[in-house]
């Protein structure tokens, strides 16, 4: 659902049952390998692996409810869990608390069989525009260091056929050795509806860089334009100023040739007189 809204937000039409994500590969783990329906699974992560449990017809714990719950640190405290759980699943979750940690240590250890299960491996996340944030693998180290564990992300790939599926690879810590996957296969038609999005956002995106760019030369154009516009009003001013200047130096020359002009008239006359 937060992902249909967020392409919706986008622009592009994609209904929920064209999304398939980390979530919906666990649950389609479980299913495919036949895990057994009077198990439960704990889940250390949010409403997305929740949602996909209860679709595949599994009872799922934990999840957000459980980023509420305390412990208390005492002697002689024992802390109670499920001996149905027989899987755990681990996603991100931004609830994670000490409660979780020890309730799904305790599945793990203690429960004969119990499947940890980890949604991808990613270290860290980049949740936020500034900064990298703790991933699913600092959760699932958090819990038992050193145990088996698989990943169910998934990877589209091609058979001869030409039919697109969605493979489950199992990978082992230190080994990373892979097992028999598992498959679900989707139809043709979501497969390149899913493609042509990813196209579409490609070619969106590269329109708006296009758009960028073009943004940043007009700027760069206007602040050309506008240092012009002020060293001419500078300019300008200077011409003003040089103008203003002579004219008065003018005035000034003009005033001191009439003064002179009269004075040799005036010696002129004195003159003629004394003859």
């Amino acid at each position: 659902m937060q992902y249909a809204k967020k392409f919706h937000s986008l622009g592009i039409p994609v209904n929920e049952d064209e999304i398939f994500l980390s979530s919906f590969s666990a649950a389609m783990y479980l299913k495919v390998n036949d895990f057994p329906r009077e198990k439960k699974v704990y889940v250390i992560g949010e409403e997305g692996i929740l949602e996909e449990l209860e679709q595949a017809g599994f009872t799922a714990l934990g999840g957000p409810a459980d980023g509420k719950k305390n412990i208390e640190l005492k002697s002689n405290c024992l802390f109670q869990h499920g001996k149905s759980v027989g899987a755990v699943i681990v996603g991100l979750d931004q609830y994670i608390n000490f409660y979780k940690l020890q309730y799904a240590t305790l599945c793990i250890r203690e429960n004969p069989g119990c499947l940890f299960i980890a949604t991808n491996r990613d270290a860290v996340g980049h949740l936020t525009d500034l900064q990298e944030w703790p991933g699913i693998k600092s959760i699932r180290l958090s819990l038992r260091p050193g145990c088996a564990w698989l990943v169910t992300d998934w990877t589209p790939i091609f058979y001869l056929d030409r039919m697109p599926v969605v493979e489950l690879s199992l990978f082992f810590q230190g080994k990373q050795e892979i097992k028999k996957p598992k498959y679900v296969q989707i139809s043709v038609e979501s497969y390149s509806h899913l493609t042509g999005l990813e196209d579409q956002v490609k070619s969106l995106e590269e329109q708006v860089s296009g758009l960028e760019d073009e943004v940043k030369d007009l700027n760069e154009k206007l602040a050309a334009a506008q240092s012009e516009i002020t060293n001419k009003e500078n300019l300008g001013k200077q011409y003003a100023k040089v103008a203003e200047e002579a004219v008065s130096g003018w005035e000034k020359a003009e005033s001191k040739a009439a003064t002179l002009k009269n004075h040799l008239e005036s010696v002129t006359l004195l003159n003629l007189t004394a003859n």
